[in-house]
């Protein structure tokens, strides 16, 4: 659904979170910035309860911050690129390639924290 609501201001403010998921330097820089972007999709496609849901996910992840701390930087590499496809299928307005460009996202997210998706 973001494919298809967003608009240009959408576009490049979308754009900005999803660059800062490429390089950060820190681990921490990564999941402030993972987080932000996954917040920013979900509020574009219109998904009323997501956000307040993402509200308490986002309390319980600071709350297991040392899962998040140990990611490689192959990890965040992974998941950065990951967004960069998201954030191109849906600048595109393609929402039926958002979506599969999100499978393979969430799958090796879970992964990467060693939870079942």
């Amino acid at each position: 659904m973001a494919a298809t609501r967003a608009a240009d201001h959408d576009i490049a403010h979308r754009e900005t979170l999803m660059q800062r998921s490429r390089g950060p330097e820190s681990a921490y820089d990564y999941n402030r910035a993972a987080e932000l972007f996954h917040y920013c999709i979900a509020e574009l496609a219109g998904n009323s309860l997501f956000p307040e849901i993402f509200d308490l996910i986002r309390g319980l992840r600071r709350q297991a911050e040392s899962l998040f701390q140990n990611r490689s930087a192959r990890c965040m590499r992974v998941l950065g690129q990951q967004h960069q496809h998201i954030f191109d299928t849906i600048a595109a307005g393609n929402e039926a390639g958002a979506d599969r460009a999100t499978r393979p996202h969430r799958k090796f997210a879970a992964n990467a924290i060693h939870v079942k998706p």
